[in-house]
């Protein structure tokens, strides 16, 4: 399997501390350092309101973090890396193919994805400490044509503090992450797909 990760990129995420609640099915990102990116201020195309993030039925990630970057195999053993999708809106979620709930939220990020792949939106589906005949073998039953990466070593985890899954995070298009939440989640909702099309059309 192919994975790399810089020792910048651990050292600097080691600095965010995950704080999950699970009365609302959401994680929260906060900083003991950085407090907010300046970046996400000076670009229109990567502004999300509190409000937004609210009808999404995520949670805001305070600290405005930097996604710490990632390199893993997609099916086809190809290196995928996270920061290549820089200037586009990404979905990075987090999953297995023996998790029940993870299972169940899967067709509605393919619908989300069918109708918005177009348009700015990038969707990788990172399963967690799986071999790639495990996880090709679970996509053979379920044909989904958004990004399946396979992160066997939980390199990508592990950067990100996974504790639980499904895990998900919104990173914007500057490579910064806004939004997360742990669970279950509806990725194809009438309201999640309003504030999807409000972000992928603006300039």
């Amino acid at each position: 399997m192919i994975h790399s990760k810089t020792k910048k990129n651990r050292l600097n995420f080691v600095t965010f501390i995950l704080i999950s609640t699970l009365l609302s099915g959401v994680v929260l990102l906060s900083s003991q350092t950085n407090a907010t990116n300046p970046t996400i201020q000076s670009s229109s195309k990567a502004n999300i309101s509190a409000q937004q993030i609210k009808a999404m039925g995520l949670s805001e990630v305070a600290a405005k973090p930097t996604a710490p970057d990632f390199t893993v195999a997609d099916l086809a053993g190809k290196a995928v890396k996270l920061s290549s999708f820089k200037g586009r809106w990404v979905i990075l979620n987090f999953w297995a193919t023996w998790c029940p709930p993870c299972r169940v939220e899967m067709p509605s990020m393919e619908a989300l994805w069918k109708d918005f792949k177009n348009t700015g939106l990038a969707m990788l589906a990172v399963s967690t400490g799986e071999d790639a005949a495990t996880v090709n073998n679970f996509v053979k039953s379920n044909p989904y044509s958004f990004s399946i990466l396979v992160d066997q070593d939980n390199v990508a985890g592990e950067l990100y503090q996974i504790a639980s899954i499904p895990t998900t995070y919104l990173i914007d298009p500057n490579g910064v992450v806004v939004a997360g939440k742990i669970g279950l989640h509806d990725w194809n909702s009438p309201a999640v797909r309003q504030v999807v099309k409000e972000l992928l059309a603006k300039k």
